[in-house]
């Protein structure tokens, strides 16, 4: 079961007012008001009854919505999972739960979908998306050496790019793709913009910077009906070859001018990626604290849905929780 939340007011609309500096901050501080999200386990014996019903096995001990807590608090505190047990515990005093042990901590987050719990905002009409990447350290192994030697260090970091679309309206991560060091933006552009259309979300226009530029780019936006937001290379050439519709932006742009063509197509509002990335680093770091690729792929996953709910939550009154779907 999902907490149900109303939808806060989008970046636009709080770009056009004032900030509220009370507001503003009273949002930060309940960030770590740990009761919001212990409301889920109020009907442990419910979901533990939903989840034995017809299961082969042995019955499970600890309901999903503990799980969600679970990775709630570890996501957002950087908490390694022995001292998320602990943590676990000193909150069970007071609340009254079963606590499992650290494996089981571990083993059954990996399978916890975020999506499902937190909740989503529903785009009605149809909505511009940026597409950027962004590098996240997977090791800081070698630190001190390369500040030290520079380019004769032979210990290099590793890196996994963090691929994401990004509602340019309300800055959500709307499709996410975790990819190797080694792998293009070029190749994760297409599953990107798909990943938004397969989840029902109508996409006006994609913007991207100039890497995104290619025939085959171009061709799958023009069979979308999808009006690209990507400025041509400065020797693009004019003629088809291969995609009319990647001919017809250029010439669009040249004629039209770079000042007038961003205007026109809204190029500004590809700094809504940035700002996600932003986001992002300054509420989880630079780095993620799984090792294994699979746990790497769901841990970045779930930062990028639990960043969408603390960009989109209301602003809770005191002394009161989240209501649950």
């Amino acid at each position: 079961m999902a907490i149900t939340l109303h939808v806060s007011p989008t970046s636009q609309e709080i770009a056009r007012r004032p900030r509220n500096w009370k507001t503003y901050n009273e949002h930060r501080v309940q960030r770590g008001q740990v009761d919001i999200y212990l409301e889920s386990l109020e009907h442990w014996d419910d979901d533990l009854r939903s989840m034995n019903a017809g299961k082969a096995g042995h019955p499970f001990t600890f309901p999903g919505a503990l799980f969600f807590v679970a990775c709630m608090l570890r996501f957002l505190f950087s908490i390694p999972h022995r001292s998320l047990e602990g943590l676990l515990r000193s909150l069970a005093r007071r609340v009254g739960f079963d606590v499992p042990c650290y494996t089981t901590i571990f083993r059954r987050c990996q399978q916890v979908d975020l999506r499902e719990w937190l909740p989503q905002q529903k785009l009605s009409g149809p909505v511009t998306i940026a597409i950027d990447s962004s590098g996240i350290k997977v090791d800081n192994h070698g630190e001190w050496l390369r500040k030290k030697w520079g380019d004769n260090c032979k210990s290099r970091r590793g890196w996994v790019k963090l691929h994401v679309a990004v509602n340019a309206g309300t800055h959500e991560a709307l499709a996410v793709v975790v990819t190797r060091e080694d792998v293009g933006d070029q190749q994760e552009f297409v599953p990107l913009v798909q990943g938004c259309l397969d989840a029902g979300i109508k996409v006006e226009r994609a913007l991207g910077d100039r890497i995104f530029d290619c025939k085959d780019i171009h061709n799958f936006l023009a069979r979308q009906l999808i009006q690209p937001g990507i400025p041509p290379r400065k020797n693009a050439s004019r003629r088809s070859r291969g995609s009319p519709s990647r001919a017809a932006e250029v010439r669009f742009y040249q004629d039209l001018g770079e000042k007038a063509w961003k205007e026109t197509r809204k190029y500004a509002k590809r700094v809504a990626a940035e700002r996600t990335f932003s986001a992002f680093k300054q509420l989880f770091g630079e780095r993620v604290m799984a090792k294994k690729w699979e746990q790497v792929v769901h841990e970045l996953k779930s930062k990028s849905w639990v960043l969408n709910w603390n960009l989109t939550r209301p602003l809770l009154a005191p002394g009161t929780r989240p209501k649950r779907g």
